[in-house]
């Protein structure tokens, strides 16, 4: 004889187990894409500050001075027909450029953040100078 009663699916219980191991799940996806994006955020800053030290010392060998802030302001980094560096890299971290001071000719100093902790650095300004960041 066949059964009349016989139910096919889920329970009510074992539909909000499923939902809420789904649930846990995102939640730990998009806690991970957000370390992640900080991280990658820190790496690009440090990578940017790279290629404009680069820009400068070569700026430097060329000149046998660092460029004045006026220099800098252009947001192109070039003179007597040779580009150093174009455009001027923008912060992941401010969304604004990067700013730049001289200190006398021998020296010069860009402030930076990298918005997380990262390898020592904290959320704090450091700074990247001619004598090394």
């Amino acid at each position: 004889m066949y059964n009349l009663h016989v139910r096919k699916g889920f329970t009510l219980i074992e539909l909000l187990v499923v939902i809420a191991i789904i649930g846990l799940l995102a939640t730990i996806a998009v806690v991970s894409l957000n370390v992640a994006r900080n991280k990658s955020k820190a790496t690009k800053v440090i990578g940017d500050v790279r290629q404009i030290r680069t820009a400068l010392e070569m700026w430097y060998n060329d000149k046998g001075t660092y460029p004045t802030s006026t220099d800098w302001s252009t947001g192109v980094l070039a003179t007597g027909g040779i580009t150093y560096l174009n455009p001027i890299p923008t912060s992941p971290v401010t969304n604004a450029r990067y700013s730049y001071g001289a200190s006398g000719t021998s020296d010069y100093f860009i402030p930076y953040s990298l918005g997380v902790n990262y390898n020592g650095v904290t959320v704090a300004t450091a700074t990247a100078r001619g004598m090394g960041i």
